[in-house]
């Protein structure tokens, strides 16, 4: 490094230091500690070594930075300040009502924020999606990684280092904040994380470690050629680094302060530029030259429905169970949509075999299979999307929501990307995986996620059909299937709209609204209601959230009476659903459900009884709500 640019990036980092104790000082309070600490790597990022365009800033072809501490915006707001993303008077809205710049970095309201991140782990895994679908679209261009050392407490980090080793994403830079402590102390009397080197080393990165004040050693670390391996800098690093006070504290993660201590410690950072021979008007470091890519940055945009009314959902229902298996069938829909759409992902756990999918990583590179990893892999979907994929992402049931909601509400859902979720073997369809795989509130966890689309698939064609509607909408959508046989419902061709749900059977004495696999009991017991006098209505809302709440009021008010059915947890799905939209209304109300238990092992007839599931439960439900 030649002396001038050393000097250069060593001014640079004195004035990020000083917009950061700008933007924490003009509220008072924050993340002052792990913010400073990375002052010089964000100095040489922005000034000699990522490739971006102030005024270009969502340019897919663009070098990316993901800061997993996400509590450390203060800096990241701070470097994007002076390089011109926004006025550096913006610096002074932290944490005010309705700003751009919330505590920690928040893509959707800060630009220049290339992803979102605060729930300490998950960055790790959205880099290196981003990282990955950068590679797969043939762009040139790297993400950086910036995580805590207190933050590799986590265990998806090493889930995350894990991936971004094996798949061999070397267009990823990690760096680590090695300022030896977090927020209840010293890593080493919390979590003693040894030596990160190795560690790092051992799950396969090119690791060094420097000097995290030396801006000359982390361009040489930054820009050393690796081709092979992922690269891992492990910034040796001191907690609120440029102000004396603030290092010499203990307790300084975040640090509550009066406007007369942030001033003295302005003046202190002021008198270290000048010391430099800087001033707060010098030019910014420029940016590199920028990459020329040639790949296009694809965003899902909500979809206009293109079905005419004659090519909606067609009943086709006999009671004759369908001779192709879910699982056979997804298997082969999910490499058909992978041949046909270039931007799409498939990602599973481990579970690739199960669904007839296991030959497809041969085929293609955009089948990845990420292992027995749940939560790392929703990051890395969530990481593609950012970049323009469209993921599909498979588990069974319980892996699909329970293992991973915060990844799925953060990574996802909150930060605006957009993953289609497949939960395989959905409540007693599990069977002989029994209770522990057996989940009965699946539909509960995503319903509880803003936005979030939920379906209980009925039968193949629905299947068919809302894959590829999905694949292409923007936003979380979760997709709960069996994996062996069905019942089928509709026609092959059918087509389905989110939130509109479909009348299968007309009736004037009770409304029978059910989904999934409750479908064909709802439509048998339907039948056998005749021998009652009793006329049932039967409704597959489609969606059980967004549900059709006009169809479901208007129906309910017709027959006044009400009786919902589900192969989940009476709390948080279908029902919940139903009763919410019908709140008010004084109708008689039953359900077919699983009421507030857990599941257990067993073949599915059996089960089927054991939880009332079944078309005679239904009967059984509807003339007691009718007293009939």
């Amino acid at each position: 490094m030649n002396p001038e640019l050393k000097k250069e990036l060593e001014k640079f980092a004195a004035r990020i230091r000083i917009g950061t104790v700008e933007c924490i000082g003009s509220r008072g309070f924050g993340h002052i500690g792990g913010s400073l600490s990375i002052c010089d790597a964000l100095s040489v990022l922005y000034g000699a070594v990522m490739r971006v365009d102030p005024e270009n800033p969502l340019d897919p072809d663009r070098d990316k930075l993901v800061c997993s501490k996400g509590h450390a915006g203060p800096a990241v707001y701070a470097v994007l300040a002076l390089k011109g993303y926004f006025p550096y008077e913006k610096l002074r809205t932290l944490n005010r009502p309705g700003t751009d710049l919330p505590s920690h970095c928040d893509r959707k309201k800060t630009i220049g924020v290339d992803m979102t991140t605060g729930s300490l782990g998950q960055g790790t895994s959205l880099a290196a999606g981003m990282a990955l679908g950068d590679r797969i679209a043939g762009r040139k261009c790297r993400t950086y990684l910036i995580t805590g050392d207190g933050e590799t407490d986590e265990g998806q980090l090493w889930e995350a280092a894990m991936f971004t080793a094996a798949k061999k994403i070397t267009n990823l830079t990690w760096l680590v904040d090695w300022n030896k402590k977090q927020l209840d102390g010293y890593t080493k009397d919390i979590l003693d994380i040894f030596d990160l080197e190795a560690k790092f080393r051992a799950f396969g990165f090119d690791a060094v470690t420097v000097k995290g004040d030396d801006v000359e050693a982390i361009y040489e670390a930054l820009t050393k050629e690796v081709t092979d391996k992922p690269r891992a800098i492990i910034l040796d690093t001191v907690k609120g680094a440029g102000v004396k006070e603030i290092e010499e504290a203990f307790g300084n993660h975040s640090m509550t302060k009066g406007p007369e201590v942030f001033e003295g410690w302005l003046h202190e950072l002021r008198e270290k530029l000048q010391a430099l021979g800087g001033t707060e008007n010098d030019p910014i470091p420029g940016n590199p030259e920028k990459n020329a890519g040639k790949a296009e940055l694809r965003l899902l945009e909500p979809r206009e429905d293109e079905c005419e009314e004659e090519c909606g959902p067609k009943v086709v229902y006999t009671g004759t169970q369908d001779s192709r298996l879910y699982k056979e069938v997804l298997g082969k829909e999910i490499a058909d949509i992978l041949e046909k759409d270039p931007w799409a992902v498939y990602l599973d756990a481990d579970l690739m075999s199960c669904i007839g999918a296991a030959k497809l990583p041969s085929v293609t590179d955009r089948a990845i299979d990420c292992g027995v990893a749940e939560a790392n892999m929703i990051g890395v979907a969530a990481g593609l999307s950012a970049v323009g994929f469209h993921p599909i992402a498979h588990s069974f049931g319980p892996f699909a929501s329970r293992r991973c909601f915060d990844q799925l509400f953060l990574s996802v859902a909150y930060t605006g990307n957009s993953v289609t979720v497949l939960g395989t073997d959905p409540g007693i369809t599990a069977a002989f995986n029994g209770g522990t795989h057996m989940p009965f509130e699946d539909m509960a966890v995503y319903r509880a996620i803003p936005g979030a689309v939920v379906t209980d698939v009925t039968d193949v064609p629905m299947l068919k059909s809302l894959l590829r509607l999905y694949k292409d909408m923007p936003g979380l959508k979760y997709i709960r299937i069996p994996r062996k046989e069905s019942y089928t419902v509709y026609a092959e061709d059918s087509q389905f709209t989110v939130g509109k749900g479909v009348v299968l059977r007309q009736g004037d004495d009770v409304l029978i609204v059910a989904a999934g696999i409750m479908v064909h009991e709802a439509l048998q017991a339907a039948k056998e209601l005749e021998k009652y006098d009793i006329s049932a209505c039967v409704v597959d809302p489609v969606t059980v959230k967004p549900l059709d709440a006009e169809l479901i009021r208007d129906r309910a008010e017709r027959t006044r009476a009400v009786v919902v059915c589900e192969n989940h947890n009476v709390i948080g799905g279908l029902t919940s659903a139903v009763e919410d939209v019908l709140f008010g209304k004084h109708l008689k109300v039953g359900r077919v459900a699983v009421e507030d238990v857990f599941g257990e092992v067993g073949p599915q007839d059996y089960l089927r009884e054991r939880y009332d599931l079944s078309s005679e439960h239904i009967v059984r439900e509807v003339r007691r709500v009718l007293g009939r």
